[in-house]
């Protein structure tokens, strides 16, 4: 399955749907950005369905990695 986007309200939120194979469940994930006087700040929530409650720090843990490597990336240009 692909990602579904919406809505997208550039550059503040993008919200999409979000599939880990090989489950067929999905789950929903809003980026929220917010401009300050220098840089912004990203809000990153993931709603699971209650099953998934033991996955929760995994993914946390996973976004936070991958903020890491974008602010990481951000930075060096």
């Amino acid at each position: 399955m692909q990602p579904w986007y919406s809505p997208i309200d550039r550059p503040r939120r993008l919200v999409f749907t979000w599939q880990t194979p090989p489950t067929t469940d999905t789950s929903r994930v809003t980026i929220e950005i917010a401009a300050l006087d220098e840089g912004c700040e990203v809000t990153i929530t993931h709603e699971m369905a209650p099953e998934w409650e033991s996955f929760r720090d995994k993914a946390a843990n996973a976004w936070l990695k991958m903020a890491d490597a974008i602010a990481t990336l951000v930075e060096t240009r």
